[in-house]
């Protein structure tokens, strides 16, 4: 996100900011009660507003009065910025201007986050204070989560960013799915947010869940094919081994995903213990990437003998061998000979130049 040019300002004193976020919390509710949709742009909580945003509002004073998209989005981030009674001189300077239910949400999640930081940051933080704001914030982030109304991408991926923040896991997750239906372009992302974040906490099953859906919103190609190797890894983990089979025989049929996704799942496979599993990915990497055929064809082979089938292995040689050197072609050969006597063909040996046949 881009930052304002402008020099920062000194940040308050811990104190200091205590006593403004009562003082705006003070004149927020003697001028909130109204009703007007809006959204609050995603940001860190150390954002810093340009001041010709602050005079842009200003200005608008008296040719919009009633408009509240930009003096919201001014607000919220002042007070993000530490900029206290700034935020609060702006929204007091525009008594007229109306702010709906979710509008006040926003702002009391934006002040007792700022109002937590500052307790805990201070010399001598009081637990009280620090489990108040702490228990308002949980509380916003509740409401949101449940919130139907609240279809704004940009405001629901703020929350959740607080709730990551905060170490609130399960609402984050709860918050990265209500984003996948408000953010519909990138449903799959938030999805595998959602699942990597239940897998953080060690809830498999839901994650699960969430990566399931992260598949079903996927395009097709590149993007699906790394949804379906991250269902496959969590289906592993909680042993579900039906659904590892139906993703593994679905991957293996799959086109279209790039050659490092590729090897990555062949990766996967090792590190889960499926050699002849990724044996197969190898070979379809020496099918999509002629180039280097010969290395996929020797890993194919290599993990076609650990799982136990030589004749296997020779057979994935043999898919490399025409683009072998000439001057290597012998010792090679020799190799796919030792794999057929390996499997029990004594004759390879008499005729090791020969292509074997699959």
């Amino acid at each position: 996100m881009s930052r304002s040019d402008a020099p920062r300002e000194q940040l308050l004193k811990p104190w200091h900011l205590v006593l403004a976020v009562i003082g705006f919390i003070a004149a927020f509710v003697w001028i909130a009660p109204a009703r007007q949709n809006f959204s609050i742009e995603s940001a860190s909580p150390e954002v810093r507003i340009s001041e010709l945003d602050v005079a842009y509002v200003k200005a608008q004073r008296a040719s919009n009065p009633q408009s509240s998209d930009e003096l919201i989005k001014a607000v919220s981030a002042l007070i993000r910025a530490q900029r206290v009674e700034e935020a609060k001189e702006l929204l007091m300077d525009r008594p007229n201007v109306q702010l709906s239910a979710i509008d006040e949400l926003s702002l009391e999640l934006e002040l007792a986050y700022l109002a937590l930081n500052a307790e805990t940051e201070s010399e001598t933080p009081v637990s009280a204070l620090v489990n108040q704001h702490s228990n308002a914030i949980v509380l916003a982030l509740n409401e949101i989560a449940k919130n139907p109304d609240i279809t704004s991408h940009e405001f629901l991926e703020r929350a959740r960013n607080i709730a990551i923040a905060r170490s609130e896991q399960s609402l984050a997750a709860a918050l990265s799915k209500r984003l996948a239906l408000a953010d519909s372009d990138n449903a799959s992302y938030w999805y595998r947010d959602c699942a990597e974040i239940f897998e953080y906490i060690g809830e498999f099953t839901q994650a699960l869940g969430c990566a399931n859906a992260s598949v079903g919103a996927a395009a097709l190609g590149e993007e699906r094919f790394e949804a379906q190797m991250f269902e496959v890894r969590l289906a592993s983990a909680v042993g579900d081994m039906p659904r590892v089979n139906s993703l593994v025989k679905q991957l293996l049929g799959s086109n279209g995903a790039s050659v490092d996704s590729m090897e990555a799942l062949a990766d996967q496979f090792l590190a889960e213990q499926r050699p002849s599993d990724a044996a197969s990915i190898y070979v379809k990497l020496s099918q999509s990437d002629p180039d280097n055929a010969v290395t996929w064809a020797r890993k194919a082979a290599r993990w076609a003998e650990a799982s136990g089938n030589p004749a296997q292995a020779a057979a994935y040689l043999d898919i490399g061998r025409a683009q072998v050197p000439a001057g290597e072609l012998s010792a090679f050969d020799d190799e796919i000979a030792r794999l057929m006597v390996a499997a029990g063909d004594a004759k390879a040996l008499l005729a090791p130049h020969k292509k074997i046949r699959k």
